[in-house]
Formats: structure tokens, C-alpha cells, sequence
């Protein structure tokens, strides 16, 4: 599994960092993402959290309200389904 950080990066000064969680014993932590969107000025305007095969959610800094920003498709199980 990947795991460690990773920062995305916009011309307008804003970026994301996501860390990924690194699996522990009996796959505690196995495909957890946390991370932060943060403005030009390095104050973070949101919170990101969940694992990466199964869905993604935010909150904003101020607010209480999450939601839900990506979740995953149907997962591909038989050779057919790759044709």
C-alpha cells in the first residue's frame, strides 16, 4: 500500500495535503486519508477525511455540515468486465 503525504499545489496559492495512513496490525488504518485545503495566506479553510477506495468527505473550518465530496464506483470482479 502507498502511504505518506502528498501536497497538491495551484498557481492561485491554495493546495491540499492528504496524508495516507500507513496499514498497521490486522489492517487497522489500511486505506485511511486525512488532509487539509489551505488558502494563499496558510489558513486552512477545510478539512478532508475517509479512505481512498470507498469515499472521500470535507467539512469547512467554520461550519459543522460535512459532506460528501467523491465516493467510489462499483468495483470490477470478473475478466468480463475488463472487455
Amino acid at each position: 500500500d502507498h502511504h505518506g503525504e502528498i501536497e497538491l499545489t495551484c498557481s492561485s496559492g491554495y493546495r491540499a495535503t492528504l496524508q495516507l495512513s500507513k496499514c498497521g496490525w490486522f489492517g487497522v488504518g489500511r486505506y485511511n486519508v486525512r488532509g487539509s485545503v489551505i488558502d494563499g495566506n496558510d489558513e486552512v479553510l477545510m478539512e478532508l477525511w475517509g479512505s481512498w477506495n470507498s469515499e472521500l468527505r470535507c467539512r469547512a473550518q467554520n461550519s459543522t455540515e460535512e459532506e460528501q465530496l467523491w465516493v467510489a464506483g462499483d468495483h470490477l470482479t470478473s475478466e468480463k468486465d475488463f472487455s
